[in-house]
């Protein structure tokens, strides 16, 4: 399985338009492919607050089966321009989950910590990851999914922990500050990372 993403910042003169149009696009595209779509705010990052489109797809056919979708209806019937154009272009990727496939819809809140394998060769640091993964989801008893850009950003890694509530989201980030195993896993692999990394919190929109 792969989740496919595609971000832009909003406006922040008018930022209840870009949320109104964002909500508008998913519920467009959604009903066009017959994918589901979901929408997240992201105000901490680099360019602002973002929003963030994301799919699960199943496979890279289904994927082209959706940029076709929606290369055609935007070109033929411009049912995808928002009333109100956002600020910057949208920046896309496609992350290859390797393990903790989804299950059931998207939680309210997620956090993905983000980096980036070292060198040519991430089999180690897609191995190491994997790991840590595991561990995660030991320490907080809750769905951790682990994955690699196969499009967009080279090398980038995420996990991304799902989250019932901001007060969960809270307390998770203490615990895995806190527990031993996971912070001797990261001593073990900072060999394997560049020294890049970001943080991100989601909150779903729809």
């Amino acid at each position: 399985m792969y989740v496919h993403t595609a971000r832009c910042a909003i406006d922040n003169g008018r930022p209840d338009r870009s949320f109104t149009d964002g909500l508008e696009l998913a519920e467009r595209i959604e009903v066009s492919v017959a994918i589901p779509i979901t929408l997240w705010s992201a105000p901490f990052a680099s360019t602002g607050t973002e929003l963030v489109w994301s799919a699960r797809i199943q496979n890279l056919v289904q994927m082209d089966l959706l940029q076709a979708a929606l290369y055609s209806d935007y070109r033929e019937n411009d049912r995808f321009r928002p009333a109100v154009q956002f600020p910057a272009p949208r920046v896309e990727a496609l992350l290859e989950i390797i393990s903790g496939v989804p299950v059931g819809p998207p939680a309210p809140f997620v956090t993905a910590r983000i980096a980036y394998a070292a060198g040519d060769d991430a089999s180690d640091a897609i191995a190491w990851g994997t790991n840590l993964a595991e561990e995660q989801r030991r320490t907080l008893k809750s769905p951790v999914m682990f994955g690699i850009n196969v499009f967009g950003d080279d090398g980038r890694l995420a996990w991304v922990v799902s989250h019932p509530d901001a007060h969960t989201v809270e307390t998770a980030g203490r615990m895995l500050k806190a527990d031993p195993t996971i912070k001797a896993l990261m001593d073990e692999g900072r060999h394997l990372l560049q020294p890049r990394r970001r943080q991100h919190y989601l909150r779903r929109l729809n």
